[in-house]
């Protein structure tokens, strides 16, 4: 009986040794993955022209660290967790302009879609976007157009 006891006893040791590693694993993952729910959550519309962009993407980059953060835009509505200060933003959206082969050198073969980039460069490549991002779930919507009046 003693033994049984005493084997017992060692089993539960072994048995909390073996479950406390995991335990302390999973508690460290759970805490890294929400260290980025830190950040302020932003959202707000993108439109060209009055339209809503039905599919994009809106680039964040920080000014001090030039650390970019991407959403999707669906709809012309986006929403993103980030870090607070100083952001350059920019706005990306393509369109189907037609169809080209997907092997040029089989002209007659299988057709994929082709794109353009349909937001001006002057909200992308060469925006001068910015928003200062300071308290928790604000609005930024970005009313593009085309051309200045």
């Amino acid at each position: 009986m003693y033994l049984k006891t005493q084997n017992l006893f060692l089993f539960r040791n072994q048995l909390k040794r073996i479950l406390i590693v995991p335990i302390l694993l999973l508690i460290l993952f759970l805490n890294s993955c929400s260290s980025n729910e830190r950040g302020i959550v932003i959202s707000g519309n993108v439109t060209l022209d009055g339209t809503p962009i039905p599919n994009g993407q809106i680039h964040f980059l920080d000014q001090q660290t030039q650390v970019p953060v991407t959403a999707g835009i669906r709809n012309g509505n986006y929403s993103v967790s980030i870090e607070p200060g100083e952001k350059s933003v920019k706005v990306f959206a393509e369109r189907v302009i037609g169809k080209i082969p997907r092997d040029p050198a089989q002209p007659d073969g299988e057709t994929i879609d082709q794109t353009e980039q349909y937001v001006p460069k002057k909200f992308n490549d060469k925006s001068e976007l910015k928003i200062t991002v300071i308290n928790p779930k604000e609005v930024h919507n970005f009313n593009l157009k085309t051309s200045e009046p």
